[in-house]
């Protein structure tokens, strides 16, 4: 696999280029569904956003309000940078701009989840703007961004199936999705974690991230999208023991 770092720069721009300007006819090539958003709370995200980064715990606090009411009080729990001063005994947080909402199950142990979702959240985050950021001018993410991880694929399905106003699409060939209309990435526990969560992953940041252009979701090139995706996720992951470091460290290609 080609590392990122080592990707032309001038192809790179040069397809991101053309996802504006895809065949007449072409959509995107990203699992979606039906745009439902509270108009109230958009109009209250629209205008903390003008704060800039001051804004991203309020804002996060209401998207956190708006699942609950989605899906329960009790459904998930909300993993997310408040802003405050923490010790390593103290619940653990994401790398900003991420919410990451987890099913509630007793047997789920929330430290090693956070741990390990805010170190491949926030490593694809880096990669994504250490080489595009500058390239294509793009801009740190200020809006909360929601990951939705569910305890396993049956426990989506019995959502899926118990909750049929919400719409989901079903999970019998896919391992997790992103919605552009929704803005939230959904996926469950699984083996292939890393891959899933990096492909599902730059779809949500890419959209994120090229809102400025005010190119709409459906001119967009399907193409660029999933090749794009594709190569994001085919970074390698391996934990070994390190001497030096008397523990277990994660190293990518």
């Amino acid at each position: 696999m080609i590392p990122t770092r080592l990707v032309p720069r001038t192809i790179t721009l040069l397809l991101l280029l053309l996802a504006a300007s895809p065949p007449a006819g072409a959509q995107l090539a990203v699992a979606g569904g039906e745009e439902e958003n509270d108009e109230v709370s958009l109009a209250e995200l629209e205008a903390l956003a003008k704060g800039g980064a001051s804004g991203f715990v309020p804002r996060a606090e209401m998207k956190i309000e708006e699942l609950k009411r989605t899906y329960g009080e009790e459904f998930w729990t909300f993993l997310y940078d408040d802003g405050e001063t923490r010790s390593d005994s103290d619940a653990p947080v994401m790398p900003r701009p991420y919410v990451v909402a987890v099913e509630r199950k007793d047997n789920v142990d929330i430290d090693t989840l956070a741990k390990e979702y805010g170190e491949i959240l926030g490593y694809l985050y880096q990669v994504f703007f250490e080489n595009f950021g500058a390239l294509l001018d793009l801009q740190e993410i200020q809006e909360p961004v929601v990951v939705l991880v569910y305890d396993s694929k049956d426990s989506y399905k019995k959502m899926r199936e118990d909750r049929t106003d919400l719409g989901l699409p079903n999970e019998e060939f896919m391992a997790g999705y992103y919605m552009p209309g929704t803005g939230i990435l959904t996926q469950w526990r699984q083996s292939n974690l890393w891959e899933v969560m990096f492909h599902e992953g730059t779809h949500q940041l890419v959209d994120f991230a090229t809102k400025k252009w005010n190119v709409p979701q459906g001119n967009r090139s399907p193409w660029f999208q999933e090749g794009f995706a594709d190569f994001m996720g085919g970074h390698d992951s391996k934990l070994a023991y390190s001497e030096e470091e008397q523990g277990f460290v994660r190293t990518f290609e």
